[in-house]
């Protein structure tokens, strides 16, 4: 009874965490190269300003905050909590990021590089790769692998199986979930006014892992 609710309280976590995936589709999209280069951009800042504000970011987080993980820490295996930390993690790192640089602050300073990537190549040794090719924002493209695996290990747990037996999701819907969710976020940053050069083109972004 204990686990079931612990699984209950992930899924909810994850549930309104989700609710803010759209900023980690962002920070996809971004050219933070040339981004930089406008640091003291007033128009710029405004933009991911509107971006935060819009996603209701302040409001959801607290809303996690205040959810009482306590079960989940004392009867879900390592392996979901490992996985849920990172999903979290990826999540949490893209949100910060917007909002520093709505608030002009050199994210070089303030954000710990390498923890993402480290986290990842624990859990998924083969992701090495794809660092040294795209660098740390790489850690981006496995969001979605780490929500699903995430509620794949959650929904093990809560039905006593290996979690092995099921999968959520095929690699064909993840792939298409994601380009579209790119593709939403391409069309909101345009529309807010964000300057094309400081998007990336669609061929300068890699496939999503799986």
């Amino acid at each position: 009874a204990k686990r079931l609710e612990a699984v209950e309280i992930a899924l909810r976590v994850c549930d309104k965490l989700g609710q803010l995936s759209m900023s980690v589709e962002f920070m996809k999209i971004l050219n933070l190269e040339e981004i930089s280069k406008r640091a003291n951009d007033p128009d710029v800042h405004n933009f991911f300003e509107i971006i935060i504000t819009s996603m209701n970011t302040d409001v959801t987080l607290k809303e996690v905050v205040e959810i009482d993980e306590t079960l989940t820490k004392l009867y879900l295996n390592d392996h979901t909590l490992m996985f849920m930390d990172t999903y979290r993690s990826i999540l949490t790192h893209a949100i910060m990021h917007l909002k520093l640089l709505s608030i002009s602050v050199d994210n070089n300073h303030l954000l710990n590089k390498g923890i993402l990537q480290e986290k990842i190549e624990k859990l998924v040794p083969f992701s090495k790769d794809g660092f040294k090719k795209y660098g740390e924002g790489h850690a981006y493209y496995w969001y979605q692998y780490f929500y699903d695996e995430t509620l794949k290990s959650l929904r093990a747990e809560a039905n006593g199986i290996d979690r092995d037996q099921e999968d959520i999701a095929s690699i064909a819907n993840i792939t298409y979930g994601s380009e579209l969710a790119q593709s939403e976020a391409r069309s909101k940053a345009i529309s807010s006014g964000l300057p094309p050069e400081l998007i990336k083109s669609k061929e300068d972004i890699p496939e999503t892992p799986h």
